[in-house]
């Protein structure tokens, strides 16, 4: 069966059927007024006049993607080309907007834009970190997850720890103190081994 995808006000979003899609946001525009409905209804009619095509990419109207559920374990090539053509959005990006959400839950997200501003992790800490009410923030940058933890105590100012995107499981547990650096080296390298 193929994947119906459908960005509404920039979230992506994958349903296993249009009918399912016009279920879903027919709902929608009953429970919504102004300009809420209207994206609803864009879609709506779209999906519904290409009910018995093989159109599989819909929208409101919005041009870009900064959220999605969709897992990018559950997305195979002709899907990932589809998105890639239809909503600039890859099998990375999907699992970016995956781990974000997972850490977004806890912790504090630090914005690229954020980042500029700032020639390094220190002067970061010493202008920004540091006067933040929050101890536990991460940067998604490059396919990776920078984590910083203030918290530290004695000369160290602040603990940063770097992991991969897909690992994104191991910095949410490095944040919430479930785990030492160390022992995420420690099971990556063992995980690593059984391969």
């Amino acid at each position: 069966m193929n994947k119906i995808f459908v960005n509404c006000g920039g979230s992506l979003y994958q349903y296993d059927s249009k009918k399912d899609v016009m279920d879903f946001f027919e709902d929608c525009i009953y429970g919504s007024e102004g300009s809420e409905r209207e994206r609803y209804s864009n879609i709506y009619f779209s999906v519904k006049e290409h009910l018995n095509d093989s159109k599989r990419c819909f929208t409101d109207g919005t041009s870009h993607v900064y959220d999605s559920n969709i897992d990018p374990d559950d997305i195979d090539s002709l899907d990932e080309d589809i998105l890639k053509t239809h909503f600039n959005v890859s099998k990375d990006d999907l699992l970016e907007y995956k781990a974000n959400r997972c850490l977004a839950l806890n912790h504090s997200r630090i914005y690229p834009r954020t980042m500029e501003r700032y020639e390094d992790f220190e002067e970061l800490y010493n202008d920004y970190l540091s006067k933040q009410k929050d101890n536990y923030f991460y940067l998604l940058k490059d396919n990776t997850i920078i984590c910083f933890d203030t918290t530290a105590s004695g000369s160290d100012k602040y603990w940063c720890e770097e992991f991969p995107m897909k690992d994104y499981k191991y910095a949410n547990k490095w944040l919430n103190g479930e785990i030492e650096y160390g022992d995420y080296l420690n099971e990556i390298k063992d995980s690593n081994m059984e391969l």
